[in-house]
């Protein structure tokens, strides 16, 4: 193992690590190190025993599918994409980190669809300042002379850490919702108002449908927590406008030596893979939207498997844009996403299909449920806000396995303090001396100032807490303590981790916790640990939903605290449950019953997954 120490001003810090190739990959990216040291730990000659061997780059098998022969049937999807209203443009706005690639993304796309090189959108390789300082449209010339393909790119000024450099987010909100005319010179230092070029009247073609944040591979980690606060303001904006989002990786040869011998190692590249999952983890955007690309850069021709990825990501883009379009004009002109106040409450139908008539088939599932081995139980941990239902999340689970009320877990409904202050296991009973294979796990709520430390959780999620310890905000777990356990069991380690929170909270969530979540998911996902929300109380934010419960996939507003959510830690919206614990009611309702058994369905299918892949891992 070599690693990288960068000196200045007297300190001396670890700033990079792994192959001699990933060192220099990574001295391509620190320009403003004064002096940078290069050694090699070697752990046999610290006196270290049992080297385990390096693990192999590769994945056995790619983890995503994509078909490298057929270029041609795609092509044909993207030359022949038409929407559904003639004279309809679907708009695609490309922003992300100066010097990300955007501009040579729209020319890939181009060269892709022309059938040889192209450079319509200028971009620049000599400087670290934004090239793009104007808003400007990019139409691709179809193959008739004086037609154009009916999808547009628009290119903006890249963000930028500093506050008077860069795109104002604001800009690019204007710009989502058509107000921003052609030709308008971005000023980082103020934003658009009262300007010559603000389109006061925007038409359905001057909005955004797709948002695309393009991103280099080499600079992921780099990415300062400014520009990565942009990046999630920009999201949660685009959300409440129903804009879909996409993250475009660029530069992915650069990273992984793996890709220069061959491109289609791309999604059997585990160090490419891991890339994605932080970008995902940082800024929310789930890992199915997000597309690995090399674009054209040192080439003079088209090459077959970089044409394959850019398809396959213009392909997608396409499809989410499509279906803005088409919601949009769904919605009506007078009820559009840039109308909200009028919008129905109510939509003409659900836009996710649950089954209010058969609680009994997920009733038998969840009760059925056994791990492959013998002894192995799921552990599910829930985190999330003080108050915002933990505890009534587990006596609800509870209640409807046992057929009756049921309040195992202690609540608190007169404080907004925590009220869960000690690691807590809750086993359901099944028979007179057995439990369902599953467990869950209750912690102290997340706090800006008090509340569980993150580190907690992090060991929580390891096995590392006893049951019984109690939280000190002011001070974590020491692995000196009697409560630490240095022997974990797989029994003893988390295989799901549910963040509970209150739907009337989400718009003034305090941005400290915001932090703290996306902290815990960060190191979820280091774990392999798959991660779910759940979203309590929606009968407290919607009186259609308190009227009919079954309303609540077809709630407007409830979709909304849905999206604002994932936007801001990063859940993806199939992993979001919206549910109503049990609270006032004294006997079981079928309803409240459909929307628990949901979602602890999911919840043991993820965990389920987890212990197998564990498993798996271990076997290997």
């Amino acid at each position: 193992m070599w690693f990288l120490v960068r000196c200045d001003e007297g300190k001396c810090m670890l700033c990079g690590g792994g192959s001699v190739i990933d060192i220099y990959r990574q001295l391509h990216n620190l320009h403003a190190y004064i002096t940078l040291t290069l050694f090699q730990y070697n752990n046999a000659g610290m006196g270290g025993k049992n080297t385990k061997p390096e693990e192999p780059p590769l994945f056995n098998k790619p983890w995503r599918e994509i078909n490298w022969r057929d270029n041609q049937s795609a092509l044909q999807y993207v030359k022949d994409y038409r929407p559904q209203t003639d004279g309809q443009l679907l708009r695609i706005l490309l922003h992300g980190p100066v010097g990300a690639g955007k501009s040579s993304f729209i020319n890939c796309v181009q060269s892709v669809l022309r059938g040889r090189m192209y450079a319509h959108a200028l971009a620049d390789n000599t400087t670290h300042d934004c090239f793009t300082k104007r808003y400007r449209t990019f139409k691709i010339q179809n193959e008739r002379p004086d037609t154009f393909y009916p999808f547009v790119f628009n290119d903006i000024m890249g963000l930028d850490k500093d506050i008077y450099k860069g795109v104002h987010v604001d800009d690019v909100k204007l710009a989502m919702m058509g107000k921003v005319k052609e030709g308008y010179r971005f000023n980082p230092e103020s934003m658009m108002l009262d300007d010559p070029f603000y389109n006061e009247h925007p038409t359905n073609n001057d909005k955004v449908h797709v948002l695309v944040c393009v991103v280099d591979a080499n600079k992921l980690s780099f990415i300062s927590d400014e520009a990565v606060e942009k990046i999630r303001t920009i999201r949660i904006e685009a959300s409440k406008l129903n804009i879909p989002q996409v993250a475009i990786l660029t530069k992915i040869d650069e990273v992984c030596p793996e890709l220069n011998e061959d491109l289609k190692n791309i999604y059997m590249v585990k160090s490419l893979k891991a890339k994605m999952e932080e970008i995902s983890a940082k800024v929310g955007i789930p890992m199915n939207c997000i597309f690995p690309v090399k674009n054209y850069d040192s080439e003079i021709d088209l090459n077959n498997d970089i044409d394959s990825l850019i398809l396959s990501a213009m392909k997608h883009i396409i499809n989410l844009g499509d279906d803005c379009i088409n919601f949009i004009k769904s919605m009506g002109a007078e009820h559009s996403r840039f109308g909200a106040a009028l919008a129905p409450p109510i939509l003409s139908k659900p836009w996710r299909e649950i089954n209010w008539r058969d609680n009994q088939s997920a009733l038998q599932y969840v009760k059925d449920y056994r791990p492959q081995t013998d002894g192995q139980h799921l552990r599910i941990l829930l985190h999330g806000p003080a108050g915002a239902g933990k505890s009534s999340f587990i006596n609800s689970v509870q209640s409807i396995l046992h057929g009756r009320m049921y309040a195992h877990a202690l609540v608190d409904n007169t404080s907004h303090d925590c009220f869960t202050k000690r690691y807590t296991t809750y086993k359901i009973k099944k028979g007179p001396a057995t439990f369902y294979s599953f467990v869950f796990n209750d912690i102290m709520g997340l706090d800006p100032i008090k509340g569980v430390p993150v580190n907690d959780v992090k060991l929580a999620m390891m096995g590392h807490v006893k049951e019984d310890y109690r939280f000190n905000p002011e001070t974590m777990l020491s692995d000196n303590d009697q409560f630490y356990n240095k022997y974990p069991t797989e029994n003893d380690k988390v295989h799901v981790l549910v963040c509970v929170i209150d739907a009337n909270t989400v718009p003034q969530m305090n941005e400290k916790t915001v932090e703290k979540i996306r902290d815990i998911r960060i190191e979820a996902r280091k774990l392999r640990i798959p991660q779910v929300a759940i979203l309590t109380k929606i009968d407290e934010v919607c009186p259609e939903i308190k009227d009919d419960l079954q309303n609540v996939y077809k709630m407007k507003y409830v979709k909304e605290k849905m999206e604002e959510f994932s936007a801001k830690v990063g859940i993806p919206m199939n992993c979001i449950f919206p549910v109503k614990n049990y609270d006032e009611e004294i006997d079981l309702n079928s309803d409240v019953d459909t929307l628990i058994l949901s979602s602890i369905k999911h919840i043991i299918n993820f965990g389920d997954d987890c212990i197998n892949f564990d498993k798996d891992q271990s076997e290997g």
